[in-house]
């Protein structure tokens, strides 16, 4: 189920994969590129995992009209298993603005309810309002990550 505001796309889905198989690749930087249906992470760098807010991760990216570039993700929020969430920044500046997250919800029956985040309300930045067209990631991008992400889970289960 998609909900949209003009700041935030959030989208949720009930799956049969396990909290725990979710969140490992979530909290694996490396796996982003795999999941992504945007196909604009390329790489994740001498990443680690993920342990807990504070942590920063760097992906090498590439969108057509800008060419390849690099990115630092803050990571503001993390309850293993449940929670994940970052916010983006370029190489050596403060978070943008851009929050992204992932809740994992247990479900009576099993699996999980999975629901992704994101939002640009805190983007403040006049000059990357004025160029940047949000959301910069389209809800069907978002559905794709989505999807490749249970898909990943259910089959390491």
């Amino acid at each position: 189920m998609l909900k949209q505001t003009a700041t935030q796309l959030e989208l949720s889905q009930h799956t049969t994969a396990s909290g725990s198989a979710l969140f490992a690749i979530l909290a694996d930087p490396r796996r982003h590129p795999e999941i992504d249906g945007s196909s604009m992470l390329v790489a994740a760098p001498d990443s680690q995992l993920i342990v807990g807010v504070g942590d920063v991760f760097t992906m090498n990216m590439h969108i057509p009209e800008i060419g390849d570039y690099q990115t630092e993700n803050h990571v503001v929020e993390f309850e293993p298993d449940r929670r994940i969430a970052w916010m983006t920044a370029g190489v050596g500046r403060p978070p943008s603005g851009q929050y992204w997250a992932w809740q994992i919800e247990p479900l009576e029956l099993g699996g999980s309810n999975l629901i992704h985040t994101y939002d640009w309300s805190r983007v403040t930045n006049p000059k990357m309002l004025e160029r940047v067209s949000f959301p910069r990631v389209p809800a069907a991008d978002l559905q794709k990550t989505m999807d490749r992400l249970i898909s990943a889970a259910s089959l390491e289960q």
